[in-house]
């Protein structure tokens, strides 16, 4: 029986972070992990990434959080184990 996607989280709240989030959150609820809690809540707040690139409103149903170097552990601690 095949799985189904629950959730996304996309690491990074760069152009194509926000990119491929964008994408996903049509399908599955997506957040974005950052390392900068300012950007984070721009983001969130105005439903834009302020650089020069990306220049698209994100959609609301996006949530950045600043979880980077806790995912970082994570993905190192499950590579690590499962092997």
């Amino acid at each position: 029986m095949a799985k189904s996607i629950e959730k996304i989280i996309i690491i990074g709240s760069g152009n194509w972070g926000l990119a491929l989030a964008s994408v996903f959150s049509n399908c599955v609820p997506t957040k974005v992990w950052t390392i900068d809690s300012a950007m984070a809540e721009h983001i969130n707040s105005n439903r834009e990434n302020p650089g020069e690139f990306f220049k698209y409103p994100l959609p609301k149903s996006i949530i950045v959080e600043k979880k980077y170097i806790i995912c970082l552990e994570i993905f190192l601690l499950t590579r690590c184990t499962s092997r």
